[in-house]
């Protein structure tokens, strides 16, 4: 008999992701497949499953599924992709890239990934994900360029040190938000082949700001 928990992921894949226009079969796999629930403290297992983003600490949460699976879907991950994840504390962003590509380096920011999480990792066989320390801002550039990089929430901008780690060809996606607006955009950044970048928006999303790039709160008279 299936578990409360793999019925809740499936019935996450079946009513809130694929319902909501994500396609890919490698994203909808990794998504009926990694435990969501426990990458979240047991007082917030009975809700792992819901449609909305969990907040656990400032800084720290797990994205809506809809919005989080939205973002995989347009970056168009290729098995073969480097991929640079930011803004994932929980260490469920990592494990849910790790079936879809080559490499996760995961950046931890002020907040380290905790024993469960490496120990899930473990479990799972993500044997391909690489933590490594710094801040949002500045990324990992000792270990550019990266195909795609993955901002897992909002950002008012995208700061120029992470588009300079893109390679040709690669894509960064993340939630565009102006700090007044109700809502942000999925947005795909991609560079080409002569270093320029376009901006595609992608669908409409609300998320949480991501650890080290939440705007500043400026004071005026």
């Amino acid at each position: 008999m299936l578990s409360s928990a793999a019925v809740a992921r499936q019935a996450m894949v079946d009513s809130q992701i694929q319902t909501n226009g994500v396609v890919k079969s490698a994203v909808l796999e990794a998504f009926a497949t990694v435990p969501r629930e426990q990458f979240v403290p047991r007082q917030h297992q009975t809700v792992a499953y819901n449609d909305k983003d969990i907040i656990l600490a400032p800084g720290a949460y797990l994205l809506s599924p809809m919005t989080h699976a939205r973002l995989l879907e347009v970056a168009h991950l290729k098995s073969e992709d480097i991929v640079l994840s930011i803004g994932d504390v929980t260490g469920y962003g990592a494990a849910i890239l790790s079936p879809q590509v080559l490499t996760v380096v995961a950046l931890e920011g002020r907040t380290r990934f905790s024993d469960d999480a490496r120990q899930i990792w473990a479990r799972l066989e993500c044997n391909n994900i690489v933590t490594l320390e710094g801040n949002s801002a500045d990324g990992c550039p000792a270990h550019a360029p990266y195909s795609a990089i993955i901002l897992h929430g909002a950002v008012k901008e995208v700061p120029a040190a992470l588009l300079a780690q893109l390679s040709p060809g690669g894509r960064l996606v993340c939630v565009l938000q102006r700090p007044d607006a109700p809502l942000g955009t999925i947005t795909v950044i991609e560079r080409d082949t002569q270093n320029s970048f376009s901006h595609k928006s992608q669908f409409d999303a609300v998320a949480p700001w991501v650890d080290g790039l939440a705007p500043r709160h400026e004071f005026r008279f």
